[in-house]
């Protein structure tokens, strides 16, 4: 949802962003025969460039390289990617990151939310504990239960199950680690920048220049690893679905929803609000948590659309980018947006969501 660069090109399951992705801003009169090929030699140059920096982490002694190295991967159609190196390599290097980095929280965390395959462990039963590889570290992080709980729940162990949700409930925060991932990524391309040769001349990014294109491919990348999938948490927390599970499982539900009202992105909110409606736990706190959280939501919507990252000054861009830097939060990114257009931060008196007809809706019922 949030407001990015234009440059960014956000694709779900993307470890990097493409340069010739998004539409571009074409300077001066080309012609299309010319924009092509500059185009597909753009391409050729990523690819290029990130199959070196593929072969670069992963024989890098710091465990942190070669587990990201194992994420690199560009855009051959769209929503279609390549990996920069083979499945043998990636769980190779992958397995060897988490042995050589038990104390990484981000090494950890890919590791945990990668398939079998992809982890290098296959069906290994010393293996068995790799969804729980964050929350060993980081067991006051919610989030860090969700791979745990996700497989649990997948493979109907609802004891585990719940005892996994238990944890989360009992944590302090919800981090899912996408402001550590970025900072990662940044770090990457400023000790490998990507060669001017990827950018086409006269794009967008090209009158941009490198500082924030390096921004929004790490804005792209970092989204690899995050988990979000939360159907199977909303499955668990539906009293409807489940109405002979004790009360405890959902009063659980309400408190990682409220964990994530009040610490994770606003893309959590949407969860958030499908845990507390299903399984009716919600207080009247916790319906004006959830409005507030949409307002911001849709605020920046808003904001996005009466003034598109495509028309921004460079000094703005820059600000968004510094605003990551700084928080490493989405939402607190997109309080400083609000904040600087002059927007409230909390909704006025009386506000609630509506659907296309205008009409009020429960913020429990709103659609994201």
């Amino acid at each position: 949802m949030l407001l990015l660069p234009a440059t960014t090109d956000k694709v779900e399951g993307s470890a990097q962003a493409s340069s010739t992705q998004a539409a571009p801003a074409i300077t001066g009169s080309v012609d299309t025969h010319s924009w092509m090929a500059a185009i597909e030699a753009a391409q050729r140059a990523e690819q290029d460039y990130s199959r070196r920096l593929a072969r670069a982490l992963s024989t890098s002694v710091d465990a942190r390289d070669r587990a990201l190295a194992t994420q690199v991967k560009w855009m051959v159609s769209f929503q279609v990617y390549e990996f920069a190196l083979d499945p043998a390599e990636r769980a190779s290097a992958l397995s060897a990151a988490a042995q050589a980095g038990p104390d990484d929280p981000l090494v950890q965390w890919i590791w945990a939310v990668a398939t079998d395959a992809a982890s290098g462990c296959g069906k290994n039963p010393a293996c068995a504990h790799r969804p729980e590889a964050l929350a060993r570290i980081q067991p006051n992080n919610a989030a860090a239960w969700l791979p745990a709980f996700y497989s649990a729940w997948q493979s109907g162990d609802v004891v585990a199950a719940d005892g996994f949700l238990g944890h989360m409930a009992q944590a302090q925060h919800f981090d899912d680690l996408q402001g550590e991932a970025m900072r990662a990524w940044r770090d990457v391309y400023r000790r490998y920048p990507w060669p001017r040769e990827t950018v086409v001349p006269g794009s967008q990014g090209d009158a941009e220049g490198p500082d924030i294109m390096e921004f929004g491919r790490s804005r792209s990348a970092a989204f690899a690893v995050r988990l979000f999938d939360s159907g199977r948490l909303e499955d668990a927390c539906n009293r409807t679905k489940h109405p002979d599970t004790p009360a405890a499982r959902f009063q659980e539900c309400a408190k990682v929803a409220r964990l994530m009202l009040s610490d994770a992105s606003l893309e959590w909110g949407s969860t958030a609000a499908k845990l507390l409606r299903g399984s009716r736990e919600a207080s009247a706190a916790d319906v004006d948590a959830v409005r507030g959280a949409l307002w911001l939501h849709q605020s920046a919507i808003r904001l996005q659309m009466s003034h598109p990252f495509a028309d921004n000054t460079f000094a703005e861009l820059a600000g968004f980018s510094k605003d990551w830097q700084e928080t490493g939060s989405e939402t607190e990114v997109v309080k400083r947006q609000l904040s600087r257009a002059g927007i409230a931060l909390v909704p006025p008196v009386g506000w609630h969501p509506s659907d296309e007809h205008g009409q009020p809706l429960d913020p429990l019922d709103a659609r994201w």
